[in-house]
C-alpha cells in the first residue's frame, strides 16, 4: 500500500495580507476551512510581442474549473512563500521550467472583493514561446487574445472564475 501524498498547506492571512495560520489547500478551495481570514494565489499569463496571451485549458479532474480555461501559471502561495516564490514554483510545476527573471513581471495585486476570500497578485511573462506543458494539468493550449478570451467567456466557454476580471484589470 502506497502511503498517503502530503497535504500541501498554505498561509492563512488577514485583511491586511499577514499570515494569520495555516491551512490544508484542500480545505480552502469552497471556503470550508477560511472562515474570516483569506489566502494567496498567483496568476500568470505568458504574452507575446503580438499581446496575445497563452491559454492552456485544465484536465477535466480538476476541483476548480474542470476542462476551462486557465492562465499561463496558476499557484496557491505555500505557506512560508511570498507571491514570487509561487509563480517561480508554478512555472517549474506546470510548464516545466524556471521563468526568466527578466521577463517576469509584477502587475499587481487584487484583494478580495465581493465576498471573496482570496488575495491574487498578477503576473506577465513576455514569451512568443508556446512552452511544454505538465499533462497532468492542462489537455491543450493556445494563443489567444485578450478580447477574444473576454469574447469566449462571455458566450459560456468554461473557464475559472477570476479569468475574466483579471484580463479586464491587467491585460486590456
Amino acid at each position: 500500500m502506497s502511503p498517503q501524498p502530503k497535504a500541501e498547506i498554505i498561509d492563512l492571512v488577514d485583511i491586511n495580507d499577514q499570515v494569520i495560520g495555516q491551512i490544508e489547500r484542500d480545505n480552502s478551495i469552497n471556503n470550508k476551512e477560511v472562515h474570516g481570514g483569506y489566502i494567496r494565489v498567483i496568476d500568470c499569463f505568458i504574452v507575446s510581442s503580438q499581446g496575445e496571451l497563452w491559454v492552456p485549458k485544465r484536465t477535466a479532474d480538476k476541483e476548480i474549473a474542470p476542462s476551462g480555461l486557465d492562465f499561463s501559471v496558476g499557484e496557491h502561495v505555500q505557506a512560508g512563500e511570498d507571491y514570487m516564490d509561487a509563480v517561480v514554483r508554478g512555472f517549474k510545476e506546470e510548464l516545466g521550467f524556471e521563468p526568466n527573471p527578466e521577463l517576469l513581471h509584477f502587475l499587481g495585486k487584487r484583494k478580495p472583493v465581493n465576498g471573496s476570500d482570496i488575495f491574487q497578485a498578477v503576473f506577465k511573462y513576455e514569451s512568443d514561446d508556446a512552452p511544454d506543458f505538465n499533462p497532468k494539468d492542462f489537455v491543450s493550449a493556445s494563443w489567444i487574445s485578450p478580447d477574444n478570451l473576454l469574447a469566449m467567456i462571455l458566450r459560456g466557454v468554461a473557464a475559472k472564475p477570476n479569468i475574466a476580471p483579471t484580463v479586464e484589470g491587467f491585460f486590456l
